[in-house]
């Protein structure tokens, strides 16, 4: 009894290793003499290199590969390499693009096999011989108008992020794209040869954003901060306020939120007791001749005169230098926030 069961057991699962392994592979379809566009994305890494291959290449006339604007290297339809031109880039892309020859099948199919390596930003491969899969399948055509240009061009516009660019170059590419896609649908050649190569030239005409000028100033303001006790104390406090305010918006644990809270007095409290002792009165001895009956007497005699430096006046300009560097701070912190948070899209 207890071999039957086992046994069956065995079949079971072996009857569930074949229907999975049996299952159809989902293809995207393709009409006949048109072209599909597939965006290829790598997350996380700082490179990547890889090779294509095709099951059936004989059903396609043409392909062609194009890297997205946040990644240098090369590709051709059969091996890549990329990496990140910026520091921040967290996502490396590439559009395929096939073009379904009109001879081919209906039902025909693909399979477009892409292996890769990926790396750190230090050139230290992270995973080897990894697998994505594109199947493409050949459909009748149902009707005679050229749309691979115009895909071409939507899928490169959609790989771009928003927030690298002007806010004036990108409004002209995003209603290039609207168009675009009404496009997609259009029976008329010419409107959908005059939308692609409208997207085409927005694309081309975006203005990136420079962000060298601010990461200088940052860092600057990071020298500036370990220059002395005072600066050191004044990056804790706004740090500790960042923190808190965080805190508020996003929330957090108890523990988290009352040490937040315990840190911020606590640095205030220092930063006031450093701010009382600088704002006290101060005398300053300054050495003054004693005058003689003539001023043509050289005196060598000296005597000290006490003069007080006026407390309010060097208080105020305290003030004015703290209140300064927690702006710059301020700003300092949004930047580097918004700068981590890029990226979105793969395929």
């Amino acid at each position: 009894m207890k071999k039957s069961s086992k046994l069956l057991t065995l079949l079971v699962v072996l009857a569930m290793l074949v229907s999975l392994i049996c299952l159809p592979v989902s293809a995207v379809d393709v009409e006949q003499g048109k072209t599909h566009n597939a965006t290829v994305s790598f997350d996380d890494v700082a490179g990547v290199d890889g090779k294509i291959s095709y099951s059936n290449p004989d059903m396609f006339t043409a392909v062609s590969v194009k890297i997205s604007t946040n990644a240098t290297g090369e590709a051709t339809k059969d091996a890549f390499m990329l990496y990140s031109a910026d520091a921040e880039e967290t996502r490396l892309s590439f559009v395929i693009t096939f073009k379904v020859s009109a001879k081919a099948k209906a039902n025909e199919s693909c399979a477009v096999v892409i292996t890769y390596n990926t790396f750190d930003e230090n050139g230290n491969a992270i995973a080897k011989n990894l697998v994505k899969t594109i199947n493409i399948k050949a459909v009748e055509a149902t009707n005679n108008i050229d749309y691979s240009k115009l895909n071409e061009e939507i899928a490169l516009a959609e790989i771009l992020v928003e927030k690298d660019y002007t806010a004036e170059s990108w409004a002209v590419l995003a209603n290039a794209l609207a168009n675009a896609k009404n496009a997609r649908t259009s029976n008329n050649q010419s409107v959908v040869d005059s939308a692609a190569a409208a997207l085409e030239a927005a694309r081309l005409a975006l203005v990136k954003l420079d962000y060298s000028a601010l990461i200088a100033a940052l860092a600057e303001v990071n020298a500036f901060y370990s220059t002395d006790d005072m600066t050191s104390l004044l990056k804790q406090f706004v740090e500790a306020v960042m923190l808190g305010n965080d805190l508020l918006e996003n929330g957090g644990s108890q523990d988290e939120i009352d040490a937040t809270a315990a840190k911020i007095l606590e640095l205030l409290d220092a930063l006031k007791k450093a701010l009382e002792n600088v704002g006290d009165g101060q005398t300053v001895y300054v050495e003054v001749p004693v005058p003689g009956e003539t001023v043509t007497v050289t005196v060598t005699e000296t005597v000290p005169v006490e003069v007080e430096v006026p407390v309010q006046n060097n208080l105020w300009l305290i003030l004015f230098i703290i209140t300064a560097i927690l702006l710059v701070a301020a700003v300092a912190f949004l930047v580097v926030k918004y700068l981590q948070e890029r990226g979105t899209g793969a395929y």
